[in-house]
């Protein structure tokens, strides 16, 4: 389950502990399954010649035993190995034969499927087409017999291949993307829990980008948006139905105070690993694990015996004339594919769609914006400073955001009405880039357009339609200032930084920027965020919202989980942010030890059990809008976790912020949403327009981006 769920890691750790138990009991056949099965992770892994040593540890055990299925599959992982290290085909054929031998004498019908699946590959190579052809069809026979439907997707793909190397075999070609698509959304659909689905999509990505890519070239333009929108942000979308029809509420009570016991703990471990020294790193490495797995088998019981979840229907990707009828008329969907050979922009208005290729691939995409990311983070881009001022890096930032503009806006620039709303459903590096600051030869693209962000085109048509909802909130709830140096604040003394571990290797680091920054290993107190939330408290004050406001001491994670959060529309944590791999956290302040009830650390997990009523969440903090970067989900971070908690639209910060500059930007901001009654894009827009006129560089107005409705 977890090799075809992509959890290769932990496989592999569990058959480590089948092979000890096995030698214990003198198993042989267990013995040369483990090492096989490892063998296949080492290939998978790309380590070829530990894949070679396990197979051939494994063959020694299966001729000791006489097991003639285990002898047919070493020969033909052998082969796969000798084909993808080597392109030794007649290696290859070699192994093939010695296989097929083995599983016909055992009468494995799944192995002469894949013996028939590898010869038709190598058929493939040959350009001998035609033969290809029949020995996949001979493939996909015997893996239709062995029900095992992981080989029927591959099979498939590689039919749609075939054909698309043929004139004139264009509907065969779509027939075969169309049952492997179906194949796979069938074995997907066998998977529990999210995070095997997500890996398992993460493991097809190729095979999914290539149904993009195969369905543009035999000019099918809806089929490639069906495609494209099949893959994008699936499990948000999922999570986010569950949510909108509070299936919590329909898990056994028992069961649900079991998940919330363990998920508890695993977040108070998580937490610990990466704020805390590493003395007793092992050991909680350990206990985190007992935890996981605990929480894994649970939540696989809730699913399976708890019927509210079979009866979901978990939504599909729209069709590209359904999205059309849901946009405004000034409204324009940018939709991004970076592929390997190409990339192409997906165009979608109210009266039109078309798919526009760009004529770069992902790798020069993502150099462009690599440069233009560094140069921004390190406020080393502006376009109205003069040539004669320039630096070098200054320059090669600037150059590198015009190539952008270049690519990804200039093949649309003649269709951009002046005053059209862009709303961006990035792709790849594109997930981490502000689409603002691209500019042409006098503009950056926020002078002539308002912009958001989506994670997919279907998501944002769900939030227009099924998931649409009626806020009975008001007002506004604020967090900022949070005390960090507990201990100097109570003696009224100055407060220093508080230093956190950097994960991995128990060092320290301190902040090295400008004294400004909100970002680092090190939570100094942020002054500019209590002036930033009684500044947006006046706003709503002079209109007469409610307004609850939280600062100092009172800015901790015990308030920030409070029910009464649900009454305001409007929330806003200004903070420092922790954003690592496998850890993503708001720093609250930390209540007295003696009556402390949490541990300061808002954490994605802890987000995802909140429940709020907002038509807006705005985590002023240090690049909340960043995390993992998933080929099929988009960046999975504190954006995903405010969505789930309750909030249309969450605005967040793409690197380390200046704290006096978003004071300003964020108040601006919220003149522009309450007093003006603009949009949220458009008075986003006018917040960031104030500070161009002045002169200020996008480093200080350019981070905060607005994802959602």
């Amino acid at each position: 389950m977890n090799m075809n769920a992509g959890n290769l890691d932990k496989a592999e750790e569990l058959l480590g502990k089948a092979l000890k138990y096995y030698r214990d009991a003198d198993f042989i056949i267990g013995m040369g399954n483990s090492h096989y099965t490892l063998g296949q992770i080492a290939f998978s892994k790309g380590n070829h010649t530990k894949a070679i040593v396990e197979n051939q540890k494994a063959i020694l055990y299966y001729e000791k035993s006489g097991y003639l299925l285990g002898l047919g599959n070493v020969n033909y992982v052998l082969g796969q190995i000798s084909l993808i290290s080597e392109g030794d085909l007649d290696g290859v054929i070699a192994y093939n034969n010695m296989a097929e031998k083995f599983y016909t004498d055992a009468k494995y019908t799944l192995g002469l499927g894949k013996v028939a699946y590898s010869k038709g590959t190598i058929f493939y190579f040959q350009e001998k087409y035609n033969e290809a052809v029949e020995e996949i069809k001979t493939a996909l026979k015997y893996f239709s017999a062995s029900d095992y439907g992981f080989f029927q997707i591959l099979g498939h793909f590689a039919l749609a291949d075939i054909y698309m190397q043929q004139p004139g075999k264009k509907e065969l070609a779509l027939d075969g993307l169309r049952q492997a698509i179906e194949y796979l959304e069938k074995f997907r659909s066998n998977l529990v829990r999210q995070e095997d689905r997500t890996s398992f999509y993460e493991k097809f990505s190729a095979y999914l980008q290539f149904s993009v890519v195969s369905a543009i070239s035999l000019e099918e333009p809806a089929l490639a948006f069906r495609y494209l929108e099949n893959i994008k942000s699936r499990t948000l979308n999922e999570l986010l139905t569950e949510r909108s029809v509070n299936l919590v509420s329909k898990i056994e009570p028992e069961l649900l105070a079991e998940r919330n016991r363990l998920e508890k703990l695993i977040t108070s471990l998580k937490t610990g690993m990466h704020t805390n020294a590493l003395d007793e790193m092992e050991f909680n490495k350990q206990q985190l694990k007992l935890y996981e797995d605990q929480l894994d088998k649970l939540i696989f019981e809730i699913r399976t015996k708890n019927p509210a979840f079979a009866a979901v229907e978990y939504p599909k990707s729209m069709v590209v004339d359904e999205i059309r009828e849901l946009l405004d008329p000034d409204e324009m969907v940018l939709q991004y594919f970076l592929a390997t050979e190409n990339s192409w922009l997906f165009l979608t208005t109210r009266d039109n769609f078309e798919i526009i290729p760009l004529g770069a691939t992902e790798d020069s995409i993502a150099q462009f914006g690599s440069i233009f990311l560094d140069g921004l983070r390190r406020n080393k881009l502006g376009k109205d400073i003069p040539v004669a001022d320039m630096d070098i890096e200054e320059e090669i930032s600037l150059d590198a955001a015009k190539k952008l503009y270049g690519l990804l806006i200039k093949p649309v620039e003649a269709k951009l009405a002046k005053d059209v709303r862009l709303t961006i459903i990035p792709d790849g590096i594109l997930n981490l880039i502000p689409f603002e600051v691209l500019v042409d030869d006098s503009l950056y693209l926020i002078e002539k357009h308002s912009i958001n962000y989506f994670q997919s085109t279907t998501l944002m048509a769900l939030m227009r339609t099924d998931l649409k909802k009626e806020h009975k909130s008001s007002g506004f709830a604020g967090f900022g200032d949070p005390v960090y140096d507990l201990e100097n604040f109570n003696k009224g003394a100055d407060e220093r930084g508080v230093k956190i571990a950097q994960r991995g290797d128990g060092k320290y680091e301190d902040v090295v920027e400008e004294e400004f920054s909100r970002a680092g290993l090190t939570l100094f107190r942020l002054r500019g965020t209590g002036e930033e939330i009684n500044g947006i408290a006046d706003v709503f004050r002079s209109k007469g919202e409610p307004v609850n406001i939280k600062l100092r001491k009172d800015a901790n994670e015990g308030n920030a989980k409070l029910e009464e959060l649900k009454n305001y529309r409007y929330i806003v944590f200004a903070c420092h942010g922790i954003i690592n791999p496998g850890f993503q956290s708001l720093a609250l302040a930390v209540e007295d030890s003696l009556t402390r009830t949490e541990d300061g650390y808002l954490t994605f997990e802890e987000m995802l059990n909140l429940d709020w009523d907002a038509e807006l969440v705005v985590l002023s903090a240090c690049q909340t809008g960043t995390g993992e970067l998933k080929r099929t989900e988009g960046v999975v971070g504190l954006t995903w976790a405010v969505m789930y908690a309750g909030a249309d639209a969450v605005t967040v910060s793409l690197w380390n912020v200046s704290d006096k500059g978003t004071k300003e930007l964020m108040i601006g901001f919220f003149e522009n949403l309450i007093n003006k009654n603009l949009s949220k894009t458009e008075a986003l827009r006018q917040s960031k327009l104030s500070f161009i006129k002045k002169g200020t560089r996008p480093y200080y107005w350019s981070p905060f981006v607005i994802y959602g409705e």
